[in-house]
């Protein structure tokens, strides 16, 4: 292509001019790759231009998409910190991976720890754990008395799918405790 009664290209020694449509995954246009060139484009080069649209298509397609996600991550963050209910995730390594405000306030800093050493002040794995219910897919209900607050805890066990396939679990604790001592 070249560039045709263009004073301003003229006057800065441009003579050649490839522009590229840049498209989405399903073929929308998203913009333009304008090239400006003191040189004739070869075929070789307008190849590699094209290539090189693709890729830069590709990129703004990632970031866009990438940008959503963190906007969905954000929006739940905030849910979940706003709940009056108490929240945490696990992996199938046991490590405590999100812990909400409200278990944080109940049982302190998490940062680095084992479940059953967070909750339960343990070595190994609790006998009555129910990790490995849900980790094979079982939503499990469940209370517990803790002894480190003396409140006694409505427990909602439910597996969560990982981007890579993996499950961790996600609990959602309801103190009961004022209506366990008015039973």
């Amino acid at each position: 292509p070249q560039i045709m009664d263009h004073e301003w290209a003229r006057g800065l020694g441009l003579v050649s001019f490839a522009g590229y449509k840049l498209q989405d995954t399903n073929g929308e246009p998203i913009g333009v790759l304008a090239l400006f060139s003191k040189q004739s484009i070869t075929p070789e080069e307008d190849v590699m231009l094209e290539g090189l649209a693709g890729i830069t298509a590709h990129v703004i397609h990632t970031m866009k998409a990438e940008g959503a996600l963190k906007v969905e991550r954000d929006k739940l963050i905030n849910i979940l910190e706003s709940m009056e209910d108490g929240v945490y995730i696990v992996n199938q390594a046991y490590d405590v991976e999100y812990v909400n405000p409200v278990i944080e306030r109940e049982f302190g800093h998490v940062e680095g720890r084992k479940c059953y050493e967070y909750f339960h002040d343990r070595d190994e794995v609790c006998p009555w754990c129910k990790n490995k219910k849900v980790f094979a897919g079982k939503t499990v209900r469940w209370e517990w008395y803790s002894a480190k607050n003396n409140k006694t805890y409505d427990l909602l066990d439910t597996p969560l799918r990982n981007y890579d396939g993996s499950i961790s679990k996600l609990e959602i604790f309801r103190d009961i405790t004022e209506r366990r001592q008015a039973e």
